[in-house]
């Protein structure tokens, strides 16, 4: 009943207020003016010009939406290496396979990128600057140290 209601009003509302078969105002219509015809051999250059108009309309269109669309997967992409750095150096705390240092700077870093987002235009180096710290850590690391089939064979030839 409501929805019968509503439909009744909504159609009243945007004829005007006026039944259909009553002008909407009190002076009389006036006549739709003829629309001016275009002669023959004119058509096939309106089409093309058309054309040409809606093809220029799409280019920019498209070229527009494509960047639109790089701009929000960059962005999706350096959120995406933010929360990458928190739950890395999440484990780098619980676990200690680098310093502490390491952990506090992948939180900082990861708290950058995620609110600096496209307005610094140097924010997209952060991460890989980043894995190459812990990657050179990790190396140095375990140059210094023996090997344990190193240890283990010395210790088995001293015997």
């Amino acid at each position: 009943m409501i929805r019968i209601v509503l439909l009744i009003i909504l159609a009243l509302v945007s004829s005007g207020g006026a039944a259909p078969s009553q002008p909407a105002s009190g002076s009389p219509a006036k006549p739709t003016p003829a629309p001016t015809p275009i002669p023959l051999a004119k058509v096939p250059l309106e089409a093309q010009s058309a054309l040409t108009s809606l093809q220029e309309i799409d280019a920019n269109v498209s070229g527009d939406q494509s960047s639109a669309d790089g701009i929000a997967l960059n962005l999706y992409a350096i959120k995406m290496a933010a929360v990458f750095m928190i739950s890395t150096s999440t484990l780098t705390l619980r676990t200690g396979f680098t310093p502490r240092w390491t952990a506090f700077l992948g939180f900082a870093c990861a708290l950058l990128l995620l609110l600096s987002g496209r307005y610094i235009e140097w924010s997209i180096l952060v991460f890989p600057l980043w894995v190459l710290l812990i990657s050179i850590y990790i190396l140095i690391d375990n140059l210094r140290r023996p090997s344990q089939t190193a240890a283990t064979n010395t210790g088995l030839t001293n015997s």
